[in-house]
C-alpha cells in the first residue's frame, strides 16, 4: 500500500528575503540528490518559484492528491513550508518532491546568514525521513541524517487537509500573493471555458462555459448536465477529487454520493459555507452551510429483507434523513443538526464546536451534542481529547476513573491509579499502577518497577525494576537483568550485556549463537556469519533467509 510522502521546512528569512525567493526564476537543479529522489524526471514548468507554487496548488485543488502550505511568519521571522503527496510511491509524487526541495534550497542565496537549517522529505507510513537537504548560503547540500523534529505548526496543517478545497479559507496555508495568484488562476478558468477548451473543476465535474457537465474520469457514466449550476460560481467544496463530496454554486448545494450519483439539497441559506472531512482526506465528507451541518450516516439493516429495508428508509425520512444509495447490508443517507454556523470549528477527528455545544459528529449514527462538556473545556492529550471524566477517540466516549489523563508516549496513558493502552478504546493494563513509565528506547514498551508490558500485553516474568536497552539494536531488542527480548519474546541462552545486534538487520548474535529475532539458528557458523539484509544473511558454508538455510526456503515457495 502507498503511503504518503511529507516535506517539511522551517527556515529563518526576513519578509523581504522571502518575496525576492517567491519572484526568483524557478530554474533550480542539482546533481547530489540522494539515492531515493535520484534519476526522476523534472516537473518544474513555469517561469517563477510563486507561478510554479501557484500552479501546483491549483492541480492540488483539481487532483486532490497532494497539498502546500507556504507562509512568512512575520513574529518568528520565518518560511513555513510543507507539501503532502498522498501516493508517495509513484514517480511523480517522488519527483515533485525533488524538485520542491530544489526550489527550497535557493532560500539561502536571498537571506543573510548561515544558519544550520534543512528540508526533511518523511515517509508517513514509516514517520522516517526520505532525504534531508541542508539550506545554507553557498553550500546547500544533501545530509544523511539530522535531528529533525516536526514544527509545533504542522499539526494544525496536517488536520486541515481534510478541510482543503476550492472554497477553503486558504489564508491558513498561502501567503497572501500566491492566494491572489491562485485565486485568480480558479477564477478565470471557468470564465474563460469553451467547449473545445472546457475548464475543469475536478476529476468529476467540468465547464463548456455555458453550462456544469459531470464527465467523471474514473467511471463509464455518460456525461451529464448539472441542471440549475451556475458555472461561474459552481465548485467543490469539500477536500479530495475522489469519492464522496459536496459542491456548491451561488444558490444550490449538491452531494455526489459513492456510486457517482448528484443529489440536490435543500437551497442554501446565509453566507456560511465551509466542507471537512473527519477522518483525514480519506473521511467522509461534512458540509457546514448556513447554521446547519450536513454529515453522511451508514445504518445497517436488521435483517436485510426488503420490509427492513423498507422500514429503515421511511423512518429516515421521517427524521428529516436525505437518502442517498444503499450497499450490500447498509444505507447510506445525510443527517442535518443545527449549529451557530459563525462559531462553528473542527476540534479534531469527529469533534467539533462552536460557542454553544461540542458536537461528536460520527458516521454510524447522526451527530450529537454533549452534555455536561463545555466549549473549550477538552483538552488534548495525545491522540485523545479530555474532559475532567470523559476521553474521546475517533467517534468513542471512554469513561475515566481515577483523576487526570497523562499521555507517557505512544500508546500509554496513566492517570492516578492505572496504566492503559490505547488501541481503538483505551483498555487497563493488567495489574499496571500509575506509577507506568514507557521506555524511551522503546515505543511500544512500558513499565512500572514491576512487571512489563509490550504493545498493551503483559510480558510474563519480565523484571520491570531492571528494564533496559540492549546497546546498538534501536527499538529491536531489550532486556532486564534475567533475559533478554525481542519484542515480548525471550531469546533462549541469551544473556543480558553480551548480545549482538547486526546493524541494519533482526539478526544478533552472542558468543558462537546467532539470533534471527528471538529464534536461535543452530546451523549458522558464527564465525563467518554475515548479514545481506534486513531478513537474509549467509555464512561460509551457506545463505540464509530469515533463520532457514537458503534451500529450504525454494523449497518452500516450489511447493
Amino acid at each position: 500500500m502507498s503511503e504518503p510522502l511529507l516535506l517539511v521546512a522551517t527556515i529563518p528569512c526576513s519578509a523581504a528575503a522571502f518575496r525576492r525567493w517567491l519572484d526568483a526564476p524557478a530554474d533550480a537543479v542539482f546533481a547530489d540528490w540522494p539515492e531515493a529522489l535520484a534519476g526522476l524526471p523534472p516537473t518544474i514548468a513555469a517561469a517563477t518559484i510563486k507561478d510554479e507554487l501557484i500552479e501546483r496548488m491549483a492541480s492540488a485543488l483539481t487532483i486532490g492528491d497532494g497539498y502546500l502550505l507556504c507562509l512568512h511568519d512575520q513574529a518568528a521571522g520565518e518560511l513555513r513550508f510543507a507539501a503532502y503527496e498522498n501516493y508517495g510511491d509513484t514517480v511523480d509524487s517522488r519527483a515533485a518532491m525533488r524538485d520542491l526541495l530544489a526550489l527550497l534550497r535557493t532560500v539561502a542565496d536571498f537571506r543573510g546568514g548561515r544558519s544550520e537549517d534543512h528540508a526533511v522529505v518523511y515517509d508517513l507510513g514509516s514517520a522516517q525521513p526520505v532525504a534531508i537537504v541542508g539550506i545554507r548560503q553557498g553550500r546547500s547540500e544533501v545530509l544523511e541524517s539530522t535531528e529533525a523534529d516536526w514544527p509545533e505548526w504542522l499539526h494544525d496543517w496536517l488536520l486541515s487537509l481534510g478541510e482543503i478545497g476550492p472554497d477553503a479559507d486558504l489564508s491558513r496555508a498561502l501567503a497572501p500573493p500566491l492566494l491572489r495568484g491562485l485565486k485568480q488562476l480558479i477564477n478565470m478558468g471557468a470564465a474563460k471555458a469553451t467547449p473545445q477548451q472546457p475548464f475543469r473543476y475536478d476529476m468529476e465535474f467540468e465547464t463548456d462555459g455555458s453550462q456544469v457537465i459531470q464527465h467523471g474520469v474514473f467511471h463509464d457514466h455518460p456525461p451529464a448536465v448539472v441542471a440549475g449550476a451556475d458555472p461561474g460560481s459552481f465548485r467543490r467544496v469539500t477536500a479530495g477529487s475522489h469519492g464522496e463530496a459536496f459542491y456548491a454554486d451561488r444558490h444550490g448545494v449538491w452531494y455526489l454520493d459513492s456510486q457517482r450519483h448528484l443529489h440536490r439539497l435543500p437551497d442554501r441559506t446565509g453566507t456560511i459555507l465551509r466542507g471537512f472531512r473527519p477522518g483525514g482526506a480519506d473521511g467522509e465528507p461534512l458540509l457546514l452551510c448556513g447554521n446547519t451541518v450536513w454529515h453522511l450516516v451508514r445504518t445497517d439493516y436488521v435483517d436485510n429483507t426488503p420490509a427492513s429495508r423498507q422500514r429503515l428508509l421511511e423512518e429516515t425520512v421521517q427524521r428529516g434523513g436525505l437518502p442517498v444509495c444503499e450497499a450490500a447490508r447498509q444505507l447510506f443517507w445525510l443527517a442535518h443538526a443545527d449549529v451557530d454556523g459563525a462559531s462553528f470549528h473542527h476540534l479534531d477527528e469527529y469533534l467539533f464546536e462552536d460557542d454553544k455545544h461540542v458536537y461528536l459528529i460520527p458516521t454510524d449514527s447522526a451527530s450529537s451534542v454533549l452534555d455536561g462538556i463545555h466549549p473549550g473545556t477538552l483538552q488534548r492529550v495525545g491522540d485523545l481529547w479530555c474532559s475532567a471524566d470523559e476521553a474521546f477517540f475517533w467517534s468513542r466516549r471512554i469513561p475515566l476513573r481515577d483523576g487526570p489523563l497523562r499521555h507517557l508516549g505512544g500508546q500509554y496513558y496513566a492517570d492516578d491509579r492505572h496504566g492503559y493502552y490505547l488501541h481503538g478504546t483505551l483498555a487497563p493494563l493488567e495489574g499496571a499502577s500509575g506509577a507506568l513509565v514507557r521506555a524511551p528506547f522503546h515505543r511500544a514498551l512500558a513499565y512500572d518497577g514491576k512487571q512489563v508490558w509490550y504493545e498493551g500485553k503483559l510480558v510474563p516474568d519480565a523484571d520491570g525494576d531492571t528494564v533496559s536497552a540492549v546497546p546498538n539494536a534501536g527499538f529491536l531488542y531489550w532486556q532486564d537483568a534475567r533475559r533478554v527480548y525481542y519484542a515480548a519474546h525471550p531469546l533462549p541462552g541469551a544473556i543480558p550485556g553480551q548480545l549482538q545486534v547486526f546493524p541494519e538487520s533482526v539478526y544478533a548474535r552472542q558468543g558462537q549463537e546467532i539470533y534471527f529475532m528471538q529464534v536461535p539458528m543452530l546451523e549458522a557458523d558464527a564465525d563467518s556469519f554475515e548479514v545481506i539484509d534486513w531478513c537474509n544473511a549467509r555464512d561460509a558454508r551457506q545463505e540464509y533467509y530469515r533463520e532457514a538455510p537458503h534451500t529450504e526456503r525454494v523449497e518452500e515457495e516450489d511447493e
